[in-house]
């Protein structure tokens, strides 16, 4: 493994991915590449932006053409796919954006893999995928259920990644992850309210986590309940994109 071409990688988690890679494995080279719609930011990337194994394209991977350049001149050996349509409000809204991405841009990616002989494609999916479950906890084997547009889209990207594997023999890595929180977040995924009154005294264990960007009262769901959260921007400075977002964003609790 030595040049790592990283889909999505300007997101929230995408971008957290490439800044702990760039620090920690300086032999590698990361190479982003993001369509940068609402929720790719390069500010994520400012903390590497300079870093001499860092590389930024801006693309999209159901564009064959654009994805195939990448690999070839890069020499790409890996590819970790983060890149997808993920919020599933807008997903019920949007259906066809999804599909395109999560579905067919998966694909594009696999097909190109294979063609140009990639070493392994790492599939970053969700725990969405397993549908509701009204208690206990979902195992790895457990059957995929969807329930939303979003998480049938990433299922349905999973499936395909399964199928180059079996069909081709191409290595391939899936990997489910659950809501997460930290900085950089697209404000989006938060849930916030003006209400100057708590719904529960439970300590919030996210205060420290709240994206840079947020300022005021936030709501963030623990494993058990929602917890209302003040939270006050660390130190820095906001990113423009966040800002003008914050406004328009506001939701509470569902």
């Amino acid at each position: 493994m030595k040049n790592i071409l990283v889909t999505g990688g300007a997101g929230f988690i995408g971008s957290a991915f490439v800044r702990h890679m760039v620090s920690a494995y300086p032999e590698y080279t990361l190479i982003v590449y993001d369509k940068l719609t609402y929720a790719g930011n390069l500010d994520n990337l400012l903390p590497v932006h300079d870093e001499p194994n860092y590389r930024f394209e801006r693309g999209d991977i159901a564009d064959e053409k654009s994805v195939r350049r990448i690999v070839e001149l890069y020499e790409v050996d890996t590819i970790v796919n983060f890149a997808a349509e993920s919020h599933v409000d807008r997903s019920i809204l949007e259906p066809h954006a999804f599909i395109h991405t999560d579905v067919v841009g998966t694909y594009i990616l696999l097909e190109v893999a294979r063609q140009l002989g990639v070493q392994r494609v790492h599939q970053v999916s969700t725990d969405e995928v397993y549908g509701s479950i009204p208690e206990g906890f979902f195992k790895e084997g457990d059957p995929l259920e969807p329930n939303s547009p979003y998480a049938a889209s990433k299922a349905g990207g999973e499936l395909i990644v399964r199928a180059y594997h079996q069909t081709f023999g191409l290595h391939t890595t899936v990997t489910r992850g659950s809501n997460t929180f930290g900085p950089y977040q697209y404000p989006e995924n938060w849930r916030l309210s003006s209400s100057p009154k708590p719904l529960t005294t439970a300590p919030c264990r996210f205060t420290e986590m709240a994206c840079k960007c947020a300022i005021g009262c936030m709501w963030m769901i623990t494993p058990t309940r929602w917890t209302w959260c003040c939270t006050k921007a660390p130190q820095g400075k906001s990113t423009t994109s966040v800002a003008k977002t914050n406004a328009r964003i506001l939701k509470s609790p569902i």
